[in-house]
């Protein structure tokens, strides 16, 4: 199903920007 992709891809995007899934920033 393309939504799990879609999904999958958002959540790739988000971890590379240092973000979890609940959209927290880490900052150091």
């Amino acid at each position: 199903d393309s939504a799990i992709v879609c999904g999958g891809i958002l959540i790739v995007i988000l971890s590379f920007k240092g973000l979890d899934p609940d959209g927290t920033v880490h900052k150091d």
